[in-house]
């Protein structure tokens, strides 16, 4: 009998075994073999995978390790620095520091190997500074006029206020103290009008008969005006109501007159002796000399003198006070003049003293005798020694003004 066959034909699988299952027989030995097949690609991806990864980190981290290294190296070579070593003391090269160079020497100083080096000090009296002076109309009068921002007062000279058109004076009797303790006598005070290209200004002076230039303004004139010195630029500068002016600096007037050696001397250890020295100025009396600071830090000294110039020689005393000789050459310059008459009231005079003083002491010769040199200029009494003298003016005849700086500077 035949029967017919109504089942549906079975789909074929998507990958077909390349071999039929019944001709596979495997073997124990295939059998292990395929397991182990089975489980080495798992661990041996694993395992690579690893390897990879840590190779990856290694080559990176060397990488990065490269990298700093090559930016470490660039930063520590010399030609990449910004900021230049100094030039060798030695040889002058820039290549590298004085403690490696080449030429040092072992001992002692590292360019000539000396032991001890003798370098000059720089003394602070050989430092000069330079006021500053600037050209103003005062009282439309041409003139030039110190700016001084360490003066309490704004100071003008008689003489020069007789040259100009002014007010009334009002009379005022008062004494100040200069920087250098010297006291200027003031006999009354006076508007003035202080033009600075342009700009009008007004200001109370004083005036003084022994000032050392004509005009001296303040530091309250230069507040009250908003005055700027602008010491870089070397000129001063104004603003008011908007407007702006400068005025440059100019060149001082000539305060002091050097007095120089005519002849070259030679001075013999702890000796004195009488030279004669130049000046500017002709057939002057009563001229103050101050001694030249340097001559003092080579032992050489020579005293603070009144003296007069006669056909432009003065003669003064200089000491040697080391125990060799020294020599000084043509042209040294011993001291120095402030311009203009030094005070012959040596002793000032009282808040009681009369005119008539005064004028008896203007009247008096200027030449004195033995007798005269100690003989007390209030009372006219006589002492046999300067020291006696300065004990009877200590007690009685200086003011007490006189007494107490005096005091104060004794005081120990």
């Amino acid at each position: 009998m035949l029967f017919e066959n109504t089942e549906k034909p079975k789909t074929s699988p998507f990958f077909e075994h390349a071999f039929p299952t019944a001709t596979i027989q495997p073997t124990p030995t295939t059998v292990h073999l395929s397991n182990q097949q089975q489980f080495l690609p798992r661990h041996y991806y694993k395992r690579q995978h690893h390897q990879q990864s840590i190779s990856t980190n290694n080559r990176t981290y060397s990488t990065q390790n490269n990298h700093l290294t090559s930016q470490h190296n660039r930063k520590d070579y010399p030609g990449n620095k910004t900021q230049q070593l100094n030039p060798c003391l030695i040889c002058n090269k820039n290549n590298h520091t004085t403690t490696k160079c080449f030429y040092k020497k072992n001992n002692g100083c590292f360019k000539c190997g000396q032991s001890i080096h003798q370098i000059p000090k720089e003394s602070s009296t050989s430092t000069t500074f330079t006021p500053i002076f600037v050209k103003i109309l005062c009282n439309n009068t041409a003139q030039k006029a110190l700016i001084d921002t360490g003066s309490a007062i704004t100071i003008i000279h008689q003489h020069l206020l007789n040259d100009i058109q002014h007010e009334k004076l009002i009379p005022k009797t008062i004494n100040h103290l200069s920087a250098n303790c010297s006291t200027l006598n003031i006999i009354g005070e006076i508007p003035l009008e202080i033009n600075v290209n342009g700009i009008k200004t007004t200001i109370i002076a004083n005036v003084t008969t022994n000032l050392v230039t004509n005009l001296i303004l303040d530091s309250d004139w230069i507040q009250s005006n908003n005055v700027y010195i602008l010491t870089p630029e070397q000129r001063i500068m104004i603003r008011r109501r908007g407007k702006e002016v400068s005025i440059p600096f100019v060149k001082p007037p000539l305060l002091n007159y050097p007095a120089s050696l005519i002849n070259y001397i030679t001075l013999p250890p702890f000796s004195e002796k009488i030279v004669e020295a130049k000046v500017q100025p002709n057939n002057i009396t009563d001229v103050l000399f101050e001694p030249n600071p340097r001559l003092k830090n080579k032992a050489l000294f020579t005293a603070n003198a009144l003296l007069n110039i006669e056909n432009r020689t003065i003669k003064i005393s200089i000491i040697n006070a080391m125990n060799r000789q020294q020599t000084l050459s043509e042209g040294t310059k011993l001291e120095r003049i402030p311009k203009g008459k030094a005070c012959k009231v040596l002793i000032p005079e009282g808040k009681g003293a009369k005119a008539s003083n005064t004028s008896n002491f203007n009247h008096m010769p200027t030449t004195t005798s033995h007798d005269q040199q100690h003989q007390c200029r209030e009372c006219y009494q006589h002492f046999n020694t300067g020291n006696e003298l300065f004990k009877h003016l200590r007690n009685k005849c200086y003011p007490e003004e006189i007494r107490q700086q005096i005091n104060k500077l004794t005081e120990h």
